[in-house]
């Protein structure tokens, strides 16, 4: 799936409800979120190298989700404590 079409196929209040969720701390800036989502509902996508991974990885402890991204050269990647 293309981060486009992962943008198109959810509305705000989806978004906004899981970001509540996963980061309830975050709630005086939802404001700020709404107004990135629209944009990013509205930018025109450009085709590039650059891939984000998503994927449940399941621990001796907790079952957490790996997100990871990478373009040509550098790959960043870092381990969310999130129940899936």
């Amino acid at each position: 799936m293309k981060f486009k079409e992962l943008i198109d196929k959810y509305n705000w209040d989806d978004v906004c409800s899981a970001l509540r969720q996963l980061y309830p701390d975050q709630r005086k800036n939802t404001e700020g979120y709404k107004q990135v989502f629209s944009e990013l509902q509205t930018i025109k996508p450009v085709e590039t190298k650059m891939r984000i991974v998503i994927e449940g990885v399941l621990d001796e402890y907790d079952r957490l989700m790996r997100c990871a991204h990478e373009n040509q050269k550098e790959i960043k990647s870092f381990l969310r404590h999130i129940p899936i």
